[in-house]
């Protein structure tokens, strides 16, 4: 394939910096939406680069995560510093010069990948940020770990699957253990420092954000081949467009990105020197697969990688996590990958809720009361669904004639539908029993007005309330128990020294 018109690469490189700096939530997603954006962009308008060096320019939209591999939720690793500092696209620019062709244009392409991975990743993890905004389990909280990783992961599927075919056309050229040496040393003279780098060791890092990304297809592939699941994904993912809190989502990514592909703007990349966001990296689940499997022994290796196409490995490796004493947010994301991946009829939302049950506070009366209203709901629809098989049944199964199973389904359905929405009603009855209980019980405002600061008796009386609903309110303001009692008596004590007074 013959190049299209010489390319010059610093102009496209700072077009991409400015556009970039400039957005708010750019490219601020997993491996396969980096990836997926860059393919649609590129659809949409006419790309600058040849063909041959897309597939560098896409691998490279993801290889600032090479460095993050051994590094969990709070902590980053050195050389994943190292790998977000604009300035190694910078020092790679350098050492892409010293080339021959095609080496130099794909080494180029690639340090537009890092550019275009590096601002969007600075802001990915903030409150704004879609995967941190959005909310999809019912007892984790706003921004929790399993809330953006379970984002990541449908959004890249959703994306992926869209792209899929420009992407196979593409491919994914990723960098080789020597250049990223060369690539190293050269960053290491720019900055003045000196960073250790060992080629096994790069390889090794290279191996395993290769198996990363596979692991990812390999999920977005098994779920793409259920049409109903992806549809319900599609659905509940639906804000991903336009993103939340004003803070722009895939729409305005792909514009931003289709738009660096034409513009002439300029940026030195120095502006691009900026570290918010860093220390707040999050890796997705697939990092934990692939640890999980280095850590069982597989010997990860260019043969290796050929464990991480089969769904059947990746299950065996989340059932291993979630049987693990790995913290909740982990084993939440392992039981959703091995319900949404069993070949059975599970709904999105069920898959959800059976993954966070076991990890729920149940202890909290307010968690408890929104899983059980989850479990109803989703026990209606099955009921719902049970009952219209059964009337419906097709003339050609006349076994169901003689066993009745349909029925006998139907009828196990509704007996436990029943039973937990009798639970759920007697939960939400003890809620309102309770905020009706502490309205009645709670002081009001002009008696602090009237009476503070009186005596030291009246201060102590009003410590020990205010202490005790502290209390109360943190035990989800329960009709009854020790909280509600203790919390009553300081009311009432506090009442009786005001009267007194």
């Amino acid at each position: 394939m013959k190049n299209k018109s010489p390319l010059n690469f610093s102009a496209i490189i700072t077009a991409f910096a400015c556009v970039l700096l400039y957005s708010s939530e750019a490219l601020a997603w997993g491996a396969l939406t980096h990836m997926g954006l860059i393919a649609e962009a590129a659809g949409k308008e006419k790309s600058s680069i040849a063909e041959e060096y897309m597939g560098a320019f896409i691998a490279g939209a993801t290889e600032p995560d090479i460095g993050a591999m051994e590094s969990g939720a709070s902590s980053v690793t050195a050389d994943y510093k190292v790998y977000h500092d604009p300035v190694f696209a910078e020092a790679m620019m350098k050492v892409a010069e010293g080339k021959k062709s095609p080496e130099r244009e794909i080494l180029k392409a690639r340090a537009m990948g890092y550019l275009a991975h590096l601002k969007g990743d600075s802001v990915s993890h903030t409150a704004e940020g879609y995967s941190n905004a959005k909310e999809v389990y019912t007892s984790v909280n706003k921004g929790g770990k399993a809330n953006h990783l379970t984002t990541e992961l449908f959004v890249d599927t959703l994306v992926y699957a869209k792209n899929k075919k420009a992407l196979d056309k593409y491919g994914k050229n990723f960098i080789d253990a020597q250049t990223l040496l060369e690539v190293r040393n050269e960053y290491s003279k720019i900055k003045g420092i000196e960073i250790e780098s060992d080629v096994k060791k790069l390889n090794k890092d290279i191996l395993k954000h290769r198996a990363a990304v596979i692991s990812n297809e390999t999920l977005a592939d098994a779920l793409a081949k259920n049409p109903d699941l992806m549809k319900q994904i599609d659905e509940e993912f639906s804000d991903r467009f336009d993103g939340l809190n004003g803070r722009g989502g895939i729409t305005k990514s792909v514009d931003l990105i289709a738009e660096a592909f034409k513009n002439g703007d300029f940026l030195k990349i120095e502006k691009l020197k900026d570290e918010r966001g860093l220390l707040e990296k999050t890796g997705s689940f697939a990092h934990k697969i692939v640890d999980s499997a280095a850590a069982g022994g597989l010997e990860i290796s260019e043969k290796a990688l050929i464990n991480f196409t089969k769904i059947d490995y990746l299950r065996k490796k989340a059932e291993g996590l979630a049987g693990s004493k790995l913290k909740g947010n982990e084993v939440i994301l392992a039981k959703l990958i091995l319900n949404v991946t069993s070949g059975d009829k599970t709904t999105l939302k069920e898959a959800l809720y059976n993954a966070e049950a076991s990890c729920a506070d149940l202890s909290d009366p307010a968690i408890k009361l929104k899983m059980a209203e989850v479990n109803v709901e989703i026990l209606k629809k099955k009921v719902e669904a049970a009952y219209d098989e059964y009337k419906n049944r097709p003339w050609w199964k006349f076994w169901l004639y003689l066993t009745n199973s349909d029925r006998k389904k139907y009828e196990k359905l509704n007996a436990e539908y029943i039973s937990k929405k009798e639970e759920f009603e007697k939960l939400k009855k003890n809620r309102t029993d309770a905020i009706a209980a502490a309205a009645a019980f709670t002081v009001p405002p002009e008696a602090d007005a009237n009476f503070a600061g009186s005596s030291a008796e009246i201060k102590a009386a009003r410590q020990a309330l205010g202490e005790a609903y502290e209390i109360y309110k943190r035990a989800g303001l329960p009709a009854e128990g020790s909280e509600f009692e203790k919390y009553k008596a300081a009311c009432e004590a506090y009442k009786k020294i005001i009267n007194k007074n």
